[in-house]
C-alpha cells in the first residue's frame, strides 16, 4: 500500500490491526509506540524502517504472535507500508 504521508501509514496499520481482531500489548500506548518507532526522525528517502509489536490476543484468543510493520520511503517521497501478523 502506498501513502503520501507517514501519518497515513501509521493510521492505516492501526486500522488494519483492529479490523483483523488483534489486540496489541499496551494497546493504550500503541500509537505512541508506533510513532516512536517510525515518527521520531521520520524515514529518510530510500530508507526502510521496521517495527514489531506483541499481540495479547487475535480474534479473541490469546496468542504469542506479533504485528510486523515495514515502512519504506521511496525516492519519489511516497511511502510504502507492509504489515502482517506472524
Amino acid at each position: 500500500m502506498f501513502k503520501q504521508y507517514l501519518q497515513q501509514c501509521i493510521d492505516h496499520v492501526l486500522a488494519e490491526c483492529h479490523a483483523a481482531g488483534a489486540v496489541l500489548e499496551h494497546d493504550d500506548n500503541l500509537q505512541n509506540g508506533v510513532e516512536r518507532t517510525f515518527g521520531i526522525g521520520g524515514v529518510a528517502y530510500g530508507e526502510v524502517k521496521e517495527g514489531h509489536f506483541p499481540l495479547l490476543s487475535l480474534k479473541g484468543k490469546a496468542t504469542k504472535k506479533y504485528l510486523h510493520v515495514i515502512i519504506t520511503r521511496l525516492e519519489t517521497g511516497t511511502y510504502e507500508v507492509v504489515s502482517y501478523i506472524l
